[in-house]
């Protein structure tokens, strides 16, 4: 009872209504609030969209209605379940319709005052005599709970013209009457995770629908030609194989998720079907920009006001071709200064607007430039939110300097977190950078480029992966967070260029190393010493590693994980072995040298693994 003293009256109605829904009954928080809009019980408040009004359940219902279970895989979304003393106070002001387990052809009205709640169960052996439904047809609410309905009676739909909600997910449904149609007072409409292969035309008279689930419908070949008629329709969730079908999609304008637009030259697929589409939210992919004939079509897309937009990929074909239109393209495609996270990927252009780097985006926090043949980049480092940044294949790039990092007040990434540089088969050279660049850089990952020869000093990092660089020859010095190094296919890497190599390196407590021979040479003929702080050592197609790594095992007494992969030559395991004694797990896997050797209790390195919890040669636990 104080529970409904204290909430808002509209979440009174939400609180009560969720009585309609079993005690334990499991749903996700998205589509609840998708329901009670379809009810009538949010409304606009100033510039507040309904779904804003129904983030209120987090801070009032969530607190009493229900218990947050676990992060659903299938819809990314939290799931939670009804306390059963929060269905028990609810249901108190609700009305119950009840399909009677015992009663085939009867209908069990338990009377509140409310809300009202039909179960409906039937197969192809036990279907409903609608005419029991007469008496009901005020009723605003159907909801199917993981029913076997198969097919909706035609004539049944006419008693229930007062429908507002209709939720058939995860049932058997295979198809919907033409009488949907007649349902004009419906506003959510669930066939989430069923059998349908085709929908009836007449759909497209739900002029009232807001919400429309059509996720998991595999069957489904497409959706009504007149679907554009739906103007009020705000949310249409599938798998985005439908939506980008659908030619005209812009007269759709209450449309707040469109995650896939395709653009293709006819009529009703251009770029500006995009234009009155400002109500759109989360993700946008902008697919075939090769496709848009200028500028002056591309600034009609108005991105710049499509406020509500956090995620924006716009996307060339790999194909496409054409420096100079892209570039104009591009420029008149600047988002609006809110958005989140960009992407741009196949961009032609040789270099990039000025809107891409500019510091007025206050609000994006992540950069991806995806295969852009480009001979100049843009100044990221003035983006002073930005915390994740991740380039692969400007081909053009030769130098790094310090435009990249920006200049002044403005400059120097002061909130990149994550940096990724993959597949820069050009690229020589980074320099430029500074004590006061990247001062909170943790992750650094370097992939496939060649010719880099030399990495700047940033020590603020905790890890490092570099792989396929083969003229990179040393790590820079002054590593002390470095907390993680994986090192894969560097022919000519050696050890950090200053100080005493790897020992240096006092933080390490995860090294990984693969086909790197000199590393390898280096280490045991100058006596370098790996970091005693190391816990897990992995080493993979090393030529012989016993004359060095198995030299310095003995003294990694931190060591938890250790593995050894595809070093043909390895003939003995190492005493030290037994003097490691916080190692708890000991991998091999092809060495096949050492098989006959660690056979349990006759091999002759039986006895210097035989203490460690888990051993594995090839598979095999010892």
């Amino acid at each position: 009872m104080e529970i409904r003293k204290t909430l808002p009256s509209h979440m009174k109605q939400c609180f009560s209504y969720c009585s309609i829904f079993q005690k334990g009954y499991e749903f996700d928080k998205d589509k609840l609030v998708k329901i009670w809009m379809g009810r009538g019980f949010l409304q606009h408040q100033g510039t507040k969209q309904m779904e804003d009004t129904g983030a209120e359940f987090d801070e009032l219902l969530g607190r009493w209605l229900c218990d947050a279970l676990f992060k659903n895989r299938r819809i990314d979304k939290n799931t939670y379940k009804i306390f059963s003393s929060a269905h028990t106070l609810s249901i108190d002001e609700c009305f119950d319709v009840l399909w009677d387990k015992g009663l085939r052809h009867g209908i069990t009205i338990e009377s509140h005052n409310a809300q009202f709640r039909l179960k409906l169960n039937y197969d192809k052996k036990n279907h409903f005599d609608s005419k029991k439904l007469m008496y009901i047809v005020w009723i605003q609410k159907l909801v199917g709970f993981n029913s076997s309905v198969i097919q909706i009676p035609p004539d049944l739909v006419l008693h229930l013209k007062y429908l507002r909600v209709l939720d058939f997910s995860d049932s058997f449904l295979e198809e919907l009457p033409e009488t949907i149609g007649d349902l004009v007072h419906l506003r959510y409409l669930d066939l989430t995770a069923t059998a349908i292969a085709r929908l009836p035309e007449s759909i497209s008279k739900l002029y009232s629908l807001q919400t429309w689930r059509l996720r998991e419908c595999f069957s489904l070949k497409g959706l009504p030609k007149g679907i554009t008629n739906l103007i009020n329709l705000r949310h249409l969730e599938e798998d985005s194989r439908l939506i980008s079908s659908v030619a005209g999609i812009g007269k759709l304008t209450c449309l707040q998720e469109l995650p896939i637009f395709k653009i293709h030259q006819q009529i009703g697929h251009r770029i500006s079907e995009l234009k009155d589409m400002t109500e759109i939210r989360g993700s946008l992919c902008v697919l075939n920009l090769e496709n848009v004939a200028d500028a002056e079509e591309a600034r009609q897309a108005r991105l710049s006001y499509k406020q509500h937009l956090q995620k924006l990929k716009l996307e060339w074909n790999a194909h496409s071709a054409g420096s100079f239109r892209d570039e104009d393209i591009l420029e008149c495609l600047q988002p609006h200064e809110s958005l989140k996270e960009l992407h741009i990927e196949g961009y032609n252009g040789s270099r990039f607007p000025s809107w891409v780097g500019d510091p007025v985006f206050s609000s994006l926090t992540k950069m991806y430039l995806h295969y852009c043949n480009c001979s100049l980049l843009p100044p990221p480092g003035r983006l002073r939110f930005l915390t994740h940044l991740e380039m692969q294949g400007p081909d053009g790039i030769k130098h790094l300097g310090p435009e990249f990092c920006g200049h002044g007040r403005d400059g120097g990434f002061p909130s990149l977190e994550v940096l990724q540089l993959e597949d820069m088969t050009e690229w020589l050279e980074w320099s430029g950078v500074t004590e006061t660049h990247f001062p909170c850089l943790r992750e650094l990952s370097i992939v496939r480029c060649p010719k880099l020869r030399r990495l700047p000093a940033i020590t603020s990092l905790s890890s490092v992966h570099i792989s396929n660089c083969s003229d990179l020859q040393s790590l820079p010095a002054d590593l002390t967070r470095l907390r993680r190094l994986e090192i894969y296919h560097c022919e000519n890497m050696v050890v950090p260029s200053e100080g005493s190599g790897l020992q240096s390196l006092a933080s390490l407590k995860h090294l990984d190393v693969e086909n790197c021979p000199k590393l390898m040479s280096v280490v045991e003929a100058e006596a370098v010493h790996l970091p005693k702080s190391l816990q897990v050592l992995r080493i993979n197609s090393c030529t012989d590693p016993s004359s060095w790594v198995f030299k310095e095992i003995r003294f990694l007494t931190s060591l938890q994980y250790l593995q050894i992969s595809e070093c043909m030559n390895l003939k003995v395991l190492p005493e030290g072995l037994r003097a490691l004694p916080s190692l708890h797990s000991f991998l091999v896997l092809s060495c096949p040298m050492l098989h006959e050797r660690c056979k349990e209790e006759r091999g002759l390195d039986w006895h210097k693994i035989n203490h460690i919890p888990t051993a594995v040669i090839d598979g095999q636990h010892l």
